[in-house]
């Protein structure tokens, strides 16, 4: 066994830690010692929100975190919503991104006459995720109102907000009505909408949903997106509130069942609506454009389908950028001025050295290609300088085996520490700078000697 795989499992599983649940599990796909790693409580308690285990030791419906690992916790929080927050709060995370997501029951919500029997009605429903739904009876001033405080969200974080109800056989009032929505932090304007809460509205096209007409969930609920917001960090903390009202209508409106308000990250929604598209898209190919996609030579020819499927021919696509890019009436220089060759723009060598030491090693080597210029910026001290460890001088002045710093170049110190592994620590360690894609490169080249 060479390569990567010739690491520890501690070590596979750290880097693991450090991508997403679903490249976990791509990763695990890759051998046996991968997928050991990428189950690992290491790699999933990495993925588990930090106040995870808080949150579950206040429901009642938590599981029994002593007897499960890291990923069977992180599996059932992803399928099985937990109640929180004395039921008033659901709680559950996003399969593909860890983020978390959250439904305000109607309980907590601020319903609008909701106490009074001849308007609101509580009410239960087996498939509901809450002991009680509110049941609208008759009402014409429709408003709800939700709030949930920031801190409970992932931060770095675009959420949308959803109205997750139900219609009855005798609803009326919301088939030609539009409902104005309101999301955004206490205090502040907040983003407004006009949604819906029949698919039916008149002069408007059901199919072209984008977000304002209500849409069938997995869980058999419709929802209505109401509106999005970001949160950014935890110094942005206070009160996110969702408004839902239609009160100037003057119509009285009955047969909605309200379960609640749930908050979700935007990017989760994109992939389920991408993978919609595609799914639609491959089907409606045919079985002989399905049997020629599939049986693509390789994962180019496959992405040329699409590309020329979507966008048309390749050339006449980047033809035509080039001519709009030209033609813009912003643009004050000629055609002729960005065709000048690369060669003839000269920027001072260490300029070039400075923005390559911002990269990587593996797009220095790619970079010190374009040009002799690039290529000596490449080579000087300042770039490798970076790519080093702050601590490999200390460590090669320790070691018995370390080679004469001083004779040699950052970037030859840093092949080196690449290629030759030293011994520290009375040689009870062995320090090495792991570089995947110059592994890659030595290891085609000098075949059977191994890194």
């Amino acid at each position: 066994m060479s390569g990567i795989l010739a690491l520890p499992e501690g070590c596979i599983a750290a880097v693991i830690s450090s991508t997403t649940p679903r490249d976990a599990c791509r990763l695990a796909c890759v051998s046996t010692s991968f997928r050991s790693a990428a189950d690992s409580d290491v790699v999933w308690d990495r993925f588990l929100p930090s106040d995870y285990l808080s949150a579950i030791s206040d429901s009642d419906s938590s599981p029994k975190s002593s007897l499960l690992s890291k990923k069977e916790l992180y599996l059932r929080a992803c399928h099985n919503p937990l109640l929180i927050n004395e039921g008033n709060l659901s709680f559950l995370l996003d399969k593909l991104s860890g983020k978390k997501c959250y439904m305000i029951s109607a309980k907590a919500l601020k319903i609008v006459w909701v106490d009074t029997p001849e308007y609101w009605e509580w009410i239960s429903l087996p498939d509901a995720r809450f002991p009680a739904v509110a049941l609208l009876i008759d009402v014409c001033w429709f408003e709800i109102v939700g709030k949930i405080n920031t801190s409970f969200m992932s931060p770095m974080t675009t959420y949308v907000a959803y109205l997750v109800f139900k219609s009855t056989h005798n609803s009326y009032g919301f088939h030609n009505n539009r409902v104005e929505a309101t999301v955004g932090l206490v205090g502040s304007d907040g983003q407004t909408r006009t949604v819906y809460f029949h698919p039916n509205w008149q002069g408007i096209v059901p199919g072209d949903n984008h977000g304002l007409f209500p849409k069938t969930r997995e869980d058999g609920w419709l929802e209505t997106e109401l509106g999005e917001f970001f949160y950014g960090a935890s110094d942005e903390e206070g009160e996110l509130s969702m408004t839902i009202s239609e009160i100037h209508s003057g119509v009285w409106k009955r047969g909605l069942v309200v379960q609640g308000i749930e908050i979700r990250p935007k990017n989760g929604e994109f992939v389920s609506k991408f993978t919609e598209f595609l799914r639609d898209w491959y089907q409606a190919l045919g079985e002989y454009r399905q049997l020629q996609l599939v049986k693509a030579p390789s994962t180019s020819q496959a992405m040329g389908i699409n590309f020329r499927e979507f966008l048309g021919d390749a050339d006449q696509f980047y033809k035509q950028i080039r001519q709009e890019f030209f033609e813009m009436h912003c643009c004050s220089f000629h055609k002729k001025r960005y065709q000048v060759p690369l060669k003839n723009v000269s920027l001072p060598e260490g300029c070039l050295a400075t923005v390559i030491s911002f990269t990587t090693p593996c797009d220095a080597y790619r970079l010190a290609c374009v040009s002799t210029s690039f290529g000596s910026a490449v080579n000087s001290d300042v770039v490798w300088y970076r790519f080093l460890p702050f601590d490999y001088l200390s460590v090669i002045f320790n070691s018995d085996s370390s080679p004469t710093s001083s004779l040699l170049s950052n970037k030859e110190l840093y092949l080196r520490v690449c290629h030759n592994p030293l011994f520290i620590n009375e040689e009870k360690m062995v320090y090495v700078v792991i570089d995947p894609v110059l592994f890659v490169l030595w290891e085609n080249i000098f075949d059977k000697q191994p890194f």
